[in-house]
């Protein structure tokens, strides 16, 4: 039946809808072809048939159906399935299915997609409408199954009304998200009133609408009883309800009809490149409905006995307040709750409570209390108090325990010239404290008094001057510790004439990394004015700053979990003169990850690449088992078409289809069952560039020896180690020596792509050697990664060259440039690829007005290109990619 839909509209679209369009045709087809021969009519003529006047009348003829290409249908009886309205395979469900593509169509006056029954009179003739005077019932069984990508909202079961008069979507089940929610209007004829706030997808259950003489009311059931409960008159429990109110509107209209089915409330423009995903769709499956008019209302009698109310709980006990709670029951039509002070005969009643608790207000300090409860039905019948007695509670008192020792954590802080900030840990228990000090040796004490926060800052202080402090913590009754119980840290203040000789800050290291924490550190120079730290992922090119640190460390929060970062610092003097952020490099760090927390819609972390050949690589990630399945794409640098793999339920994926000829990007989401996730912008993973063929593979596991080695950063008294970071390895040893020496000098357990040495001289040269390890201990050998000698430049040494590197505008040379302002004699350079091999060697390097300039033919692929003087020592050394 549905293959008539509109042939001649799929012959208009472009080729790319058309493949798209038979794709989607050849996956129905094969659903369709899985189910029985049952159809949709078979299932709604089982539910419930309509007699009038002798005449039987099927149920099919009660509906007609609007499809999300906008085609309506009104012959619905012994049609055959079809994509958007067919058989489960269980053959109990009809499932109303709305994909969101980009030949979507809607009905008139609406921007959304549905695939939805519409009432009908009972033999079909014409569209029915009613009042809403006299009784009308309709009863649906669903389950909502799944939503859009990005607007996760659907509407269900519906009465519309007169639309002219501003009625429309009278009364609607609507999911946003978890959400499940009864709408009247889109909140224009009330507000909303919430069914659950957690709805699972796939939950199966039963609602009613009923309209008796313009009242509404709604029943709903997630345990299979409703229908049965509704139909002998026992189903006043499944009533909802608002602020204990059964009717939830009043409220007289006509034109109106019933709606059922499956009104998605997304649509192409709002879905955006996710539009055609075969992923992107709203579902709802139909088990069993009916609907009933009569003239004259029926009221659907509430039968009301009840007991005494349990869960009695009491929280938030203030001094005069207190706050009673129970298990609330929809079918009460009040509480009662009365309290008295325990010993006395005078109880105090709150009456009338609609809701689960109350707060009693007006109580008596330091004061004990029994209360009881009882549930009302609207006839006051109902429990007694007796049945339902209380905890006993005790109201707090106005006298606060103070027991004030000696304040713990005394610090010091910005001490300048003639200031400084002292610090204690604040125990809000405590009055006031008081706080002494005295220049060292002095015998008089100049005192601050009555201070009530944990800091106070002293002023008027002498320059250059060694100070001492002691405090005391005091109850309002002047009870408390001594001073000779908490002595801080002595302190001296600044000269207003020191010498600001601001260099590079030295012992960088990094501790306390968590999942979004790191803690940063450094040597403390009493001279420096401030430092500035600047930090940020690598391969980001945007650096995050904290300027004006006057500690020796710093605590980076909100960083990313299980991702690379690297740092600089910079000593700063008053007047901004001091060391340059590229003086001072920490070690890289990366942050933790827990992956037994993360959610199926999390960012995807631990991105790297494998196995990297001529044509193939594998890209890998940690993988969350949480996570339904994974979505990978994947294109050329510059191109502006991706490719796409998708449904993968692994933590890696191997393409086969890259070559030599550029550089790649890729990026990755994770996806959950019910269509939600991360979006592919926030996981990008590092790029790769296939090696030619006579290149060696890289297979870089936990065990494979390092590659990538140079040295950067060489002075007199250090080095920086840097080799290419795995995430696979669980840490790097590195052990050096000078050349000639027997024994070797280690560090160990290096968890970033590099180390800095500051133990070595200008006495020799240096040999180093690395291996990587796995956590079960397993690894490569020392003398597999030998990485290239070094000397230490002289503390004389005329200032090193400088190598910049860059693709050219063709696109097809790297261009190096060496900056030389000394005109260094005897200069060579030699450009490594990153497997180890010479591609470029030039001896004698003579440069012209202090600069030399290479232009070099050469593959994309990255390199590391080394500057020696004539004794054949390192002066600088650089890693390039060019592409």
């Amino acid at each position: 039946m549905k293959q008539k839909l509109c042939p001649q509209r799929h012959l208009r679209k472009p080729l790319k809808s058309f493949i798209i369009g038979l794709l989607l045709s050849v996956t129905f087809i094969s659903q369709v072809q899985a189910q029985s021969d049952l159809v949709p009519s078979d299932l709604l003529n089982a539910w419930n048939s309509n007699t009038v006047n002798n005449t039987t009348y099927a149920h099919c003829e009660q509906w007609k159906i609007t499809y999300p290409t906008s085609e309506e249908d009104k012959t619905l009886c012994g049609e055959d399935n079809n994509e958007f309205f067919y058989v489960n395979s269980s053959n109990d469900g009809i499932v109303f299915y709305a994909p969101v593509r980009s030949d979507n169509g809607t009905t008139p006056n609406s921007n959304n997609i549905r695939s939805e029954l519409r009432e009908r009179e009972i033999d079909g003739d014409s569209d029915k409408y009613w009042t809403t005077e006299g009784r009308h019932v309709i009863y649906v069984k669903q389950a909502i199954t799944h939503l859009p990508i990005n607007v996760n909202e659907l509407v269900a079961t519906q009465i519309h009304g007169n639309k002219s008069e501003g009625i429309d979507d009278a009364l609607v089940v609507r999911l946003e998200d978890k959400h499940l929610f009864l709408s009247f209007n889109g909140g224009v004829l009330r507000s909303d009133v919430t069914i659950t706030n957690n709805y699972q997808l796939g939950t199966l259950h039963e609602v009613i609408f009923e309209v008796l003489d313009d009242k509404h009311y709604v029943y709903y059931s997630e345990d299979g009883n409703l229908k049965a409960a509704y139909q002998n008159g026992t189903a006043s429990s499944y009533l909802v309800k608002d602020d204990g109110d059964a009717v939830l509107m009043d409220i007289e209209y006509d034109d109106a009809y019933f709606k059922v089915g499956n009104y998605t409330q997304s649509n192409p423009s709002k879905e955006g490149d996710d539009t055609d995903d075969p992923d992107n769709y709203g579902e709802v499956v139909v088990y069993d409905m009916y609907v009933d008019h009569a003239d004259e209302a029926i009221v659907t009698p509430i039968t009301c006995s009840l007991t005494a109310p349990s869960g009695l709980t009491v929280n938030n006990v203030l001094k005069t307040e207190a706050t009673l709670s129970w298990n609330f029951n929809t079918t009460v039509d009040h509480y009662n709750v009365r309290y008295r002070e325990v010993g006395s005969s005078v109880w105090v009643t709150e009456s009338s409570i609609t809701a689960g608790s109350v707060t009693l207000t007006g109580l008596n300090e330091d004061t004990n209390y029994e209360w009881q409860i009882r549930a009302k039905c609207a006839d006051d019948t109902g429990s007694d108090y007796s049945d339902a007695q209380g905890p006993d509670f005790k109201t707090t008192s106005a006298e606060t325990i103070c027991n004030a020792s000696a304040p713990t954590e005394l610090t010091v802080t910005n001490v300048s010239v003639t200031e400084a900030t002292l610090s204690w840990n604040l125990d809000n228990t405590v009055d006031y404290y008081n706080v002494r000090y005295r220049e060292v040796g002095s015998s008089t004490w100049v005192i601050e008094s009555s201070i009530t926060s944990g800091n106070i800052t002293l002023t008027g202080l002498n320059e250059d001057t060694n100070y001492e402090w002691q405090i005391t913590a005091k109850c309002a009754d002047d009870t408390g510790s001594d001073y000779s119980d908490a002595q801080g840290p002595d302190f001296k203040t600044t000269s207003a004439e020191t010498n600001c000789n601001a260099s590079a800050p030295t012992e960088l290291t990094v501790t306390n990394v968590s999942k979004t924490e790191a803690t940063l550190s450094w040597s403390f120079d009493t001279t420096v004015d401030h430092y500035n730290v600047r930090y940020k992922e690598v391969g980001s090119s945007t650096w995050i700053t904290k300027s004006s640190i006057r500690v020796e460390s710093v605590i980076l929060t909100d960083l990313n979990e299980a991702t690379d970062y690297e740092w600089q610092i910079r000593a700063k003097c008053a007047d901004e003169t001091g060391s340059n952020y590229l003086d001072g490099s920490g070690p890289n760090f990366k942050t933790t990850s827990d992956l037994s927390s993360e959610a199926c819609s999390d960012t995807p972390t631990g991105l790297y690449v494998s196995n990297l050949t001529s044509d193939s690589v594998t890209l890998n990630w940690d993988y969350n088992s949480s996570v339904d399945h994974y979505n990978v794409r994947y294109k050329k640098t510059g191109d502006s078409d991706w490719r796409y793999v998708e449904s993968i339920n692994a933590g890696s994926v191997t393409l086969t289809d890259v070559n030599t000829s550029s550089t790649y990007e890729w990026q990755i989401r994770a996806k959950c069952e019910d269509g939600s996730g991360s979006d592919y912008n926030d996981g990008q993973g590092p790029d790769f560039l296939p090696p030619s063929s006579d290149e060696i593979s890289v297979t870089p596991s936990c065990s494979d020896t390092p590659t990538g080695l140079y040295v950067s950063n060489l002075t007199s008294d250090s080095v920086t180690l840097n080799w290419d970071y795995y995430s696979s390895v669980d840490h790097y040893n590195v052990r050096y020596k000078k050349t000639g020496d027997s024994d070797w000098r280690y560090v160990e357990s290096i968890n970033t792509g590099s180390v800095t040495l500051t133990d070595v001289n200008t006495s020799s040269t240096y040999e180093w050697q690395i291996r990587a390890k796995c956590e079960d201990g397993s690894g490569s050998d020392y003398n597999d990664g030998q990485g290239p000698d070094f000397l230490p430049t002289s503390s004389n040494k005329s200032i090193q060259s400088s190598i910049i590197a860059y693709t050219s505008s063709s696109k097809t040379n790297l261009i190096v440039k060496i900056d030389d302002t000394t005109n260094t004699p005897e200069q060579s350079i030699k450009i490594f690829s990153i497997y180890g091999r010479l591609v470029y060697e030039k001896s004698n390097i003579e440069s012209s007005n202090g600069e030399v300039l290479y232009d070099i033919n050469i593959e994309d692929g990255i390199y590391i290109i080394m500057l020696f003087n004539k004794n054949g020592e390192i002066i600088e050394s650089k890693k390039v990619m060019k592409n």
